[in-house]
């Protein structure tokens, strides 16, 4: 089943495959998520078919004989504000009629759930949050006089607290009273914070009980915004401490590279309580081996 989100998409499909079942994704228009880069709404996105355009959604599924069996949103991504979210909950189910989308069988709310970062971050009432999505659903279905499923993609929310980074500070260096933190890995290894300005906690496990003082922690690629954290305030750090950052299960290791010929790092699962190494670490002369050996220069 295809996901498809503009019109173009909806011709270029119902040409080659008249007759099918498709699902559309809708732009909510309500802008929502942790960062301008995420927010996946309103008519500035590269996202969804703007319910202005619904009309013309019917008309193509019409001349290709199209079942539109889904409809699919998602606002963005670490949506703090849950309602931002209810409202584009809400725009979804009011386009949710008989008339217009006789065959649907789904209705797809996305992901973006919100994952508390910071320590300071509140916790969200998930289950008061699903039963008011579950009062609305319920009107929903009675319009339709049956049951329609209901999905969430909640990838990240599953994953992200799952993972932790290790790195090892390498270099510390004083600029006119802030300390630089050199380390060990680089945005090759963790993105988020030069993509999307994200926080991740950051805790310095060779000396947890250390001074507090303040430090930016950065990583050892050639540019400027390889930052893993600006002015954080954390226990004294010394060279071959090694630090960890939390919540990297999702979009970290994911979106890692060899970006300035620097390897990945290996992958370790634990397991009630067990250790396992589950992607070794590539080291420099295989890394080096394995480039010679796949490009001729």
């Amino acid at each position: 089943l295809f996901n498809l989100g503009s019109l173009s998409e909806i011709e270029h499909y119902g040409k080659q495959f008249p007759g099918s079942e498709i699902c559309i994704r809708i732009n909510p228009d309500v802008i929502a998520g942790a960062h301008k880069k995420i927010q996946t709404g309103g008519p500035l996105s590269k996202f969804g078919i703007l319910i202005d355009y619904l009309p013309e959604v019917k008309k193509l599924a019409e001349q290709y004989q199209l079942k539109i069996i889904g409809l699919h949103i998602h606002t963005g991504s670490g949506i703090k504000d849950q309602r931002k979210f209810l409202a584009a909950v809400d725009n979804l189910f009011n386009i949710a009629q008989p008339e217009d989308f006789p065959e649907l069988k789904f209705l797809d709310l996305g992901g973006g759930l919100f994952v508390p970062y910071h320590p300071e971050d509140p916790e969200i009432d998930y289950k008061d949050f699903c039963q008011k999505i579950r009062t609305r659903l319920e009107t929903v279905n009675q319009r339709y006089s049956k049951e329609l499923m209901l999905k969430f993609e909640p990838g990240k929310f599953l994953v992200a607290e799952c993972g932790h980074l290790v790195i090892q500070v390498t270099t510390l260096k004083d600029n006119r009273g802030y300390t630089i933190v050199g380390t060990d890995s680089g945005f090759n290894h963790l993105a988020r914070p030069v993509m999307y300005d994200a926080y991740h906690h950051i805790e310095n496990l060779s000396n947890p009980n250390g001074e507090i003082k303040e430090y930016d922690i950065t990583g050892n690629i050639c540019e400027t915004g390889d930052n893993f954290a600006t002015r954080r305030k954390i226990p004294e750090i010394r060279e071959k401490d090694l630090l960890v950052i939390h919540q990297a299960g999702a979009y970290c290791f994911s979106m890692a590279s060899v970006y300035n010929l620097r390897s990945l790092p290996a992958e370790v699962t634990v397991l009630k309580g067990e250790a396992t190494v589950s992607r070794p670490r590539v080291s420099p002369e295989d890394f080096v081996n394995n480039f010679l050996n796949n490009y001729s220069l």
